[in-house]
């Protein structure tokens, strides 16, 4: 199922492809928008709380692998792009890690888990996913700036959740609210969710234009996981229950989108590297072969003429020109 889908994936146009990524998801969120005495609920606690920590430990473990393929794949890619991500994905694979542990009916955290402070750590790896992928179209493959290397990106992918474990853990009041029991989200959290969105749909330009510029497919995959990340930020501008449908929701666009940039940065990192390392063991080993042929070719040749000199049953004389 999953070739089939890559097969006809590999048929469609970019444009096509994002065009349909677009529609499927605005047609989902629609139906939970347009009929929601159909298909919105708040979901009782302990079934949504299982619900939740599958998506959110699969996009823990989609973040972590991200982080793995790029960063142990560098030393053969050179893919400083891959890299950059795979720094990024650590930091973010982290925050939705403290943010899936301090869910409401999760154990407490160091301290009580609530909404405020699961909402905390999720604004803050959202932005770091957005901005990261709005810088990350700026980096090129072949970068070779100083803030591009390994120490430095490493460092920025721990410390940043460092410290927005110890704001939100130990300094939440003195951190933005994003939410108020019994009134539901703060403008705060509405707002930067919007922020967030533009951040994703600029970073879908950005990603174009390298596209146009090096035509490789795998670059799709991103410009479709941001469609798909917008819809979810939007999702999570509506729920009005840490329980509800459009939570829910928010969270498969997400999971749906991490699946995507996975793809890429696998394709980026492991797959074209080892492609472009077979086809020039090929094209060596063709080589050599011509080369042999050419030199079996030679031998053959210089054996026929030699033996037509040799063989021949005329006498052969010499003479100068003087006689």
């Amino acid at each position: 199922m999953r070739e089939q889908v890559k097969k006809i994936y590999k048929t469609l146009s970019p444009k096509a492809v994002l065009a349909g990524t677009f529609l499927a998801s605005l047609t989902l969120f629609l139906l939970v928008d347009l009929f929601p005495a159909l298909f919105y609920r708040v979901i009782e606690s302990a079934s949504y709380l299982m619900a939740h920590n599958i998506v959110e430990f699969f996009s823990v473990m989609a973040s972590l692998s991200i982080f793995g393929v790029g960063w142990f794949t560098f030393s053969q890619s050179k893919n400083r792009h891959a890299l950059f991500l795979s720094c990024a994905f650590l930091a973010i694979g982290l925050l939705d890690f403290m943010h899936t542990i301090s869910y409401p009916g999760m154990p407490a955290v160091i301290t009580p888990n609530s909404v405020l402070k699961s909402t905390q750590f999720w604004i803050a790896a959202r932005f770091i996913t957005a901005l990261a992928f709005l810088l990350s179209g700026l980096v090129r493959p072949g970068a070779t700036n100083r803030l591009l290397l390994k120490a430095v990106l490493i460092t920025f992918a721990i410390g940043l959740p460092a410290v927005v474990f110890v704001g939100v853990i130990f300094y939440p009041d003195r951190l933005p609210s994003t939410f108020i029991e019994g009134s539901g989200l703060t403008p705060f959290k509405i707002y930067s969710e919007y922020l967030i969105v533009l951040l994703f749909a600029l970073s879908i330009p950005a990603y174009w234009k390298r596209y146009a510029e090096t035509g490789k497919r795998q670059i799709l995959y991103y410009m479709t996981a941001f469609v798909i990340c917008i819809f979810s930020e939007l999702a999570f501008t509506l729920y009005r229950s840490a329980f509800d449908t459009y939570n829910l929701l928010g969270h498969i666009y997400k999971t749906v989108a991490f699946y995507l940039i996975y793809e890429g940065v696998f394709i980026s990192a492991v797959q074209l590297p080892y492609r472009e390392a077979i086809e020039k063991t090929n094209q060596a080993q063709q080589e050599c072969a011509e080369r042999k042929k050419a030199e079996a070719a030679l031998q053959v040749s210089e054996a026929r003429y030699r033996s037509l000199v040799e063989d021949q049953l005329e006498l052969i004389n010499r003479f100068r020109p003087d006689g």
